[in-house]
């Protein structure tokens, strides 16, 4: 297999990889607070939109892999339809579906997810959601996950295969909190294997897999703690901005330039964008109609603590920055003046250019009526 089509898998599964792990922790996060905590709904609201996003970034991954073109709005026309919308969550499950992909089961996991994604999308039914309607919509998404590495590219690429023991589906569950603290649920891809042939691979024992995946695996887990819990770590020269200071700029330069006349998003942001906040598979056109169309956030003021500043490893060839700032802003819908701490991660590609923007947890969320200092 050519080495840019390697390059491209392992770009691709590594998103995959990253939205788990990021999903993951929300439900940590959520698992962790009290329901009177005032942060509680955004955290839950957040949870079952990454649960839409690790589900819309497998599908189409599936539709790119098997060359399928999507079909939007179930194959009906309607005049007001505006033909640059991007596709969705529905429109890949109802492709896929239609051409035999997806097993009932999967469907049904699917239904969970796209069904609790819409109910956050709308602010429904959030006051009602207790631990066990967490608990399903974690099993939805692991058990989602397992089908699509386990069975789906099942022998292909072993080195991302997610077993029994390392991702449980909703079945193996004991529901309990204590699931969130093992390590089950983490993957570490082996890329030497994509670059063998199928049928060596099943020729060959097992044993010395297993005994492989666990030293790498052993290796990679405590190489990523090290390297985590150092902030101003230099990562690799094909990744995107690694300097502290760099990053710290640009993204000030970002924030400063949205309150510009004639912003262009094309400035900041790469040709392809993987999260822009809450929507997903966006272009740099897209994100400047979502900014036109944003009615409800308005003036929108972010103040970021440099000292927070912290780089995630990564081998997908983008440098992930992820900070606190000190968010402020008017909600016209409550007609008060919305303020919080967020602890935001910015993608940034080797060309400069943004490629992700997440919320990944919100603290101290507060409305008033006078606008804070």
């Amino acid at each position: 297999m050519p080495t840019d089509d390697l390059n491209k898998i392992k770009s691709e599964l590594d998103k995959i990889y990253r939205e788990f792990k990021d999903f993951q922790r929300t439900i940590k996060d959520l698992l962790n607070k009290h329901p009177d905590d005032s942060a509680s709904s955004t955290i839950t609201r957040g949870a079952m939109t990454s649960a839409g996003a690790n589900a819309e970034i497998i599908l189409k991954y599936i539709l790119e892999r098997e060359g399928i073109t999507v079909i939007k709005n179930r194959g009906k026309i309607n005049a007001s339809d505006n033909p640059n919308k991007p596709a969705g969550l529905d429109d890949y499950i109802y492709t896929l579906n239609s051409k035999g992909f997806l097993p009932q089961e999967v469907r049904n996991h699917l239904k969970t997810i796209q069904d609790w994604r819409n109910h956050s999308a709308h602010g429904n039914y959030l006051d009602k959601v207790d631990e066990s309607t967490i608990e399903t919509i974690n099993g939805a998404v692991k058990s989602l996950t397992r089908w699509f590495f386990e069975d789906y590219l099942k022998g292909e690429y072993e080195g991302y295969s997610i077993g029994k023991k390392q991702i449980k589906a909703e079945s193996e569950t004991n529901n309990t909190k204590k699931e969130f603290d093992k390590k089950d649920f983490q993957i570490a891809p082996d890329y030497s294997i994509l670059s063998k042939s199928k049928k060596v691979q099943k020729r060959k024992s097992k044993a010395p897999i297993i005994i492989l995946m666990l030293l790498i695996f052993g290796g990679a887990y405590f190489s990523y703690q090290k390297f985590y819990a150092n902030s101003n770590v230099s990562a690799k020269a094909t990744s995107g901005i690694t300097d502290k200071d760099e990053a710290y700029d640009f993204i000030i330069s970002y924030f400063n330039s949205l309150t510009e006349k004639g912003y262009n998003a094309d400035r900041f942001f790469a040709d392809e964008v993987s999260t822009f906040y809450t929507k997903h598979n966006l272009n740099p056109t897209q994100i400047d109609v979502t900014r036109q169309l944003n009615t409800e956030f308005i003036d929108n003021k972010h103040a970021i603590d440099k000292n927070s500043f912290k780089l995630i490893p990564s081998s997908d060839g983008i440098t992930y920055w992820q900070f606190w700032a000190d968010y402020v802003c008017y909600r016209p819908s409550k007609k008060k003046f919305q303020s919080c701490r967020v602890l935001m991660e910015f993608g940034i590609n080797s060309g400069r250019k943004i490629t992700s923007i997440k919320e990944i947890e919100i603290q101290n969320l507060k409305y008033s009526k006078n606008k804070p200092f």
